[in-house]
Parts: C-alpha cells; structure tokens; sequence
C-alpha cells in the first residue's frame, strides 16, 4: 500500500518523492516508477529543509515519530499506516502550532477504494500495477478490473 501511495503521489504531481523501507525489492519498485530516493533508512535522507509532506505507510510508532520531525514548517504529516491502537506516538505539540503542520489521517476503507480501482484502471501515471502482484493463490485466475460508469 505503501509503494502503491508512493507511485499515487508521483503521479499526481509530487515535485520529487523519497522511499524509506528495508525491502531491497521495494525499494527497486519505487526506483521504477520514478522516485528520487528509494533508501534503508531514514537517516539517509538528511532532515534539513525537511519535507512538504510525510506520509507514514507503516503504522510503526517510531517511523511515525521520525516522520512527524522530518515535516518542514507549513508541512503535512499523513497518517495512513495501520498503527497498533495501544500504542501512543510522541511528538512536540508546540512544533506542530509553531511551524503550523497539519496532520491528517487517512483510513482507507472510507470512500477510497473505488476510486483507487477507477486510477489503476485507467491507467492513469503509468503505476506499473502489474509489478505490485508478488503471488498468485488459490485457482491462479486473474481478475479483470473496469472503471465504475456513470
């Protein structure tokens, strides 16, 4: 869902992206699709001026709060990685009013996957869809998608 965001973002107009994920797999898939950065770790990206906008994939709390301090002032943190509900992130309410960040969370299942499926359809951006399938189960037969009408 990540890469899938990432290629989403690049395609709508996104001056440059960076990747940060430990899979070397993934990280040649967002080279692929035109990323500037595609890195292990986030420490490679460096932190000054920071980023327009962060979004976390992950759901990791530590990824999340690394990211929170990577958003330049005036930026956008989202939040569309899966965190565990008992866990807590730790951040500087006084940076987020200061540099004005807005966060926002983004919870898939509401209003975005007809959408999404209506994108990838089109093929609109050249998100090589087919290179995001790693396995194929249970009878092997492939699932044609079409664009919603009307």
């Amino acid at each position: 869902m990540g890469l899938l965001m990432a290629a989403l973002v690049r395609t709508a107009g996104a001056a440059s992206v960076s990747v940060v994920d430990l899979n070397e797999k993934r990280l040649a898939f967002a080279e692929s699709f035109g990323a500037d950065a595609a890195v292990t770790g986030a420490d490679r990206l460096g932190r000054a001026p920071g980023f327009e906008v962060v979004i976390d994939a992950t759901g990791a709390v530590a990824a999340i709060e690394d990211g929170l301090g990577r958003v330049r002032r005036g930026g956008t943190f989202l939040q569309f990685g899966v965190a565990d509900p008992a866990r807590a992130a730790s951040f500087s309410p006084y940076r987020v009013y200061h540099h004005e960040i807005d966060i926002i969370g983004s919870m898939a299942v509401h209003h975005s996957f007809q959408p999404a499926i209506d994108v990838l359809a089109a093929g609109l951006g050249g998100v090589p869809v087919d290179s995001l399938v790693s396995d194929v189960y249970g009878t092997g037969r492939k699932i044609h998608i079409a664009p919603q009408k009307g």
